[in-house]
């Protein structure tokens, strides 16, 4: 552990114990005086105690699968020591409060994992980078630099960073299914907007549509992570679930990461035979699907929150959308509106009396 390491771990140490006795609610007023002096003594001390108040408030939204042991620092036995230290220092009202306390060593080590970062770090100076888009209905097959290869669906774009450490790729939109060669030295990661996906070797699946990002999996092991979100708020804590094939999870910035849940492994990545499937998909999901195929743009006109919220099963010939665009007629109160050449309008349909 580096100098800078140390310093900062006592800073965290610091804040959570302001944290703590905060929380008791019986500071004294020469107390209070210290702890506001103790903000405004440093820009890093007002940062820190924030990430505190983020992580003591995350704590209820936390499973065990959540967090990687191997980031936990310090360890269980060093911050069961360090409590019983702090409370033998502060004194019986301390111990009165070990919840309190407890959920303050915790509370390190969570923020402790904020300072190892989940994307790839390329420290060589020697990084290949590449782009690769494929155009309006076209299923575009990029064989990359290590082996591996990639299927990007219509009208998606990738931006790729490969160094002798790791292989990154940023998925800017839409859809692609990965096909990674092995190597256990330089782990593979997919990156869409907050979530990001790490394998060494497998097949699976990323996509974005309306906000809303997808991991799938058709064989293999593949770590996914997304900041925790704790009331509709994005934190700094990261998420984790682990897939093999046949799993599934999503992610949107105001719910955060899905729990994980099975699909048909035939269905994922069926776009490349032009159909799409869509299981639990929103109206906005599908149209901004359908844009990929479209050289006309398909637009949704203000629709009532309940309307973009329902969900539906269903599939469409991609090549058809004439078809899809009726179908989800059927399948929600909506009309089709063409009466613009340079766009088609989705309105909500009126009412019937």
């Amino acid at each position: 552990m580096t100098q800078h390491d140390q310093d900062h771990r006592a800073l965290i140490e610091v804040a959570n114990t302001w944290r703590a006795k905060l929380s008791e609610g019986n500071l004294n007023a020469e107390e209070r005086q210290a702890f506001e002096a103790w903000l405004k003594q440093d820009v890093r001390h007002e940062e820190v105690y924030d990430q505190a108040e983020t992580y003591w408030s995350a704590y209820d939204y936390l499973a065990v699968t959540d967090l990687d042991d191997d980031l936990l620092r310090p360890s269980f036995s060093e911050r069961i020591t360090a409590f019983f230290d702090w409370s033998v220092l502060s004194g019986p009202r301390s111990v009165l409060a070990f919840g309190t306390a407890a959920l303050a060593c915790v509370a390190v080590s969570l923020i402790w994992i904020q300072t190892v970062s989940n994307d790839p770090i390329m420290t060589d100076a020697r990084v290949e980078r590449l782009a690769f888009a494929s155009e309006t209905g076209q299923v575009k097959v990029v064989s990359l630099p290590d082996g591996s290869e990639v299927t990007l669906a219509a009208r998606s774009e990738m931006h790729l960073a490969y160094s002798q450490e790791a292989r990154a790729v940023t998925l800017v939109k839409g859809a692609a299914l990965f096909d990674v060669q092995p190597d256990a030295d330089r782990p593979f990661s997919v990156i869409s907007d907050h979530m990001s996906a790490t394998v060494l070797g497998t097949q699976f699946e990323v996509s974005e549509s309306a906000g809303r990002m997808r991991v799938a999996v058709r064989e293999g092991l593949v770590d996914v992570a997304f900041p925790l979100v704790v009331d509709g708020v994005m934190s700094s804590l990261k998420t984790h679930r682990q897939l093999t094939a046949g799993d599934i999870v999503s992610a949107t910035d105001e719910t955060g990461l899905s729990k994980v849940r099975q699909t048909d492994v035939d269905r994922i990545a069926a776009w490349r035979n032009n159909i799409l499937y869509y299981e639990g998909a929103t109206l906005g999901e599908i149209v901004d699907d359908a844009n990929r195929y479209s050289e006309v743009e398909i637009r949704l006109s203000e629709l009532p929150p309940e309307l973009r919220a329902k969900t539906i099963n269903a599939s469409f010939q991609a090549t058809d959308l004439d078809a899809l665009l009726d179908t989800l007629t059927y399948l929600y109160p909506i009309v089709i509106d063409r009466s613009d050449a340079g766009e088609i309008l989705i309105r909500q349909a009126a009412e019937r009396e």
